[in-house]
């Protein structure tokens, strides 16, 4: 990960406590250990933050930008069904519930996307460290058990995984999308990616 423009803040989490802040100036790469909670903002508010980040997954990267850029489509789509686009009509009185449906819809959207791709997003999880901190309030000065921070990242990848299969199934058989378009997919690459479904 790079920022291209504006000072970037990356913050870290690893499965066993570790955790900080990263701060890099425009141009310095930053490489992201897999496995690791991550996520990033521009350090200095009143600039824009333009970062680039590179990833082995193209497939992933082109259909979720493909996705982004088409959002606005989707309504008017001869695929979209029925139901989306009366919906989505009958919310003409007011710019912002649309506005609103699309994000919602581009996010089950993502979501089909990342699960595919076994992409994992933070949604929560339960804080077994921090219950363990406060429920051993004589031990406060040492570190929680090893088992606490184990249940910590099991909780954060069964709930990433419930949301996004909840949203890939949701996707799939009320919103006809798919997790994968050919139009923006090398072929070769996109059956693999289709072998999955």
């Amino acid at each position: 990960m790079t920022s291209v423009q504006g000072r970037l803040l990356l913050s870290y989490e690893t499965p066993y406590g570790g955790s900080g802040t990263v701060s890099s100036p425009p141009g310095d790469p930053i490489d992201i250990p897999r496995g690791d909670h991550h996520g990033w903002w521009t350090d200095t508010p009143s600039q824009k933050l333009i970062v680039l980040l590179e990833t082995e997954d193209e497939i992933l990267y082109r259909n979720a930008i493909r996705a982004i850029l088409d959002a606005d489509r989707f309504p008017f789509l001869s695929t979209t069904p029925f139901w989306v686009r009366m919906l989505y009509s009958s919310l003409a009185f007011s710019p912002a519930a649309q506005k609103a449906m699309k994000y919602k819809i581009l996010w089950i959207q993502l979501q089909m996307m990342y699960y595919t791709h076994d992409l994992g997003v933070w949604y929560g999880g339960i804080d077994a460290p921090f219950i363990y901190w406060i429920t051993h309030p004589f031990n406060i000065l040492e570190r929680p058990p090893n088992w606490t921070y184990d249940v910590k990242w099991w909780s954060i990848f069964v709930v990433s995984k419930a949301v996004q299969r909840l949203c890939y199934w949701t996707g799939r058989l009320f919103l006809r999308m798919k997790a994968g378009y050919v139009e923006y997919t090398p072929h070769s690459q996109y059956l693999r990616v289709a072998d999955k479904e």
